[in-house]
């Protein structure tokens, strides 16, 4: 014996990170808010897959806090693709009208948040690139004004400031009647009913008289680029547009966003997609979406009926 002391060999512990395991799991998060932020499911698509393959090829000591290094990274994505929108939108042909997740009820899994809903995303519309991701990331996903500062490059303050701002924006948007989820669908139903049976008398008794339509066509089918004012202009469109369509025509209830909406189809392909505003008793508004490349998202009746995913309902009972 030497007489020395021997200690046991050291056990190290060797933590491998499960990069495909990690962005599962924050995959429906980052997807959500790109889509909030974007307002586009397309870009929520790309934008998502990109910080994919960016998360795959970061040095492992650079994803110390892969939560937080998965929001930042795909903010600043946002961010870029909001700047580039913002040019891309001076010269957008008419009206722009956010991307909706078109649904087919009923639907046992769906579970949306409300702050999915269009009416928000419309308002979100009406704030600049850094409000609405200051006001997304804070007030919804509850980070940290922090956090956000170093998401956005920008001192605390100055977050604070864009979060203000965006709020008193929000606020003094249109007010909104609060109904029952039931006496909205019913509304939304019987004008279903009526568009089917080119009602024009029961078109217009659902429509406030002071009710618009905003149609979104990206100048890519023909359209008006005017807001139509009326419930009689709007329903004498409506039905005439219903009848210059060649092939065969349906209309499909569906959730937009979570709320029921109507998709029209021709030949068994979406050409629109309807969501509505109510007020106190009657249809406010009318958002009618043409744009092709914005319709990508609705399903098509071939495919849903030939693949078995989602039931194709000729109608859904609803009680008001």
């Amino acid at each position: 014996m030497d007489g020395s002391l021997r200690l046991p060999p050291l056990k190290y512990r060797v933590v491998v990170l499960d990069r495909g395991h990690i962005f599962e799991q924050n995959r429906r998060r980052l997807h959500n808010l790109a889509y909030r932020l974007l307002g586009s499911v397309a870009d929520a698509d790309d934008v998502t897959q990109d910080v994919y393959i960016r998360w795959h090829q970061t040095e492992a000591a650079e994803l110390r806090s892969p939560d937080a290094w998965l929001t930042t990274v795909l903010t600043r994505l946002c961010i870029d693709r909001l700047r580039a929108r913002g040019r891309e939108r001076d010269t957008y042909p008419g009206h722009w009208l956010p991307e909706p997740l078109v649904i087919a009820p009923p639907d046992r899994e769906l579970d949306l948040d409300a702050d999915l809903s269009m009416a928000l995303l419309l308002l979100l519309e009406r704030l600049s690139s850094d409000e609405r991701i200051t006001f997304l990331l804070h007030d919804v996903f509850g980070h940290r004004h922090r956090e956000i500062a170093a998401m956005l490059g920008k001192p605390e303050p100055a977050c604070r400031q864009l979060l203000h701002r965006a709020r008193v924006s929000i606020r003094a948007g249109p007010p909104r009647f609060h109904v029952s989820d039931d006496c909205f669908k019913d509304l939304v139903r019987r004008f279903l009913d009526a568009l089917r049976s080119d009602d024009y008398a029961s078109l217009v008794m659902l429509m406030s008289d002071n009710a618009t339509m905003i149609s979104d066509s990206g100048g890519r089918v023909r359209a008006t680029m005017k807001i139509i004012k009326g419930s009689d202009r709007i329903a004498r469109l409506l039905i005439g547009l219903g009848r210059k369509r060649i092939g065969r025509n349906i209309e499909k209830p569906m959730l937009i966003n979570g709320d029921l909406g109507i998709v029209s189809y021709v030949n068994e392909r979406p050409v629109a997609v309807f969501w509505f505003e109510i007020g106190e008793r009657n249809i406010t508004r009318v958002y009618r979406l043409i744009n092709p490349d914005k319709l990508k998202g609705a399903p098509s009746l071939d495919d849903r009926a030939r693949d078995g995913r989602v039931p194709v309902p000729d109608a859904i009972t609803l009680v008001c």
